[in-house]
């Protein structure tokens, strides 16, 4: 799952903490995918945007690895990955209903 194992806390904190990385996740893949549509629209090629972006302060590690795929197969594994980030983000939402959270950027 990872390359470094973090000690999070009691027993549920690592699933917790799974949720909200992947929350995050989604936020990134929705709010990256936006951008790139800003700068193809305005006429910036998709591979010299993610270029600048990893480059800069807007880099994350969906524009890093998830928005790179050129080829069909990558392709099936991105949306493969979309759909279980779809998952992840009811299950964030169930969370947050559980605990009597309002979450309103996260509906």
């Amino acid at each position: 799952m990872s390359a470094k194992r973090v000690h999070i806390g009691s027993v549920g904190a690592g699933n917790v903490t799974k949720i909200v990385n992947n929350l995050l996740c989604a936020a990134h893949l929705i709010i990256a995918g936006e951008a790139m549509r800003l700068a193809e629209a305005a006429g910036v090629q998709p591979e010299r945007l993610l270029e600048g972006i990893n480059a800069g302060s807007g880099r994350s590690g969906v524009t890093q690895n998830q928005l790179s795929c050129v080829d069909s197969e990558q392709d099936i594994q991105l949306r493969l990955y979309h759909e279980l980030m779809r998952k992840d983000v009811r299950l964030a939402m169930t969370l947050a209903e559980q605990l009597n959270l309002d979450l309103p950027l996260s509906l």
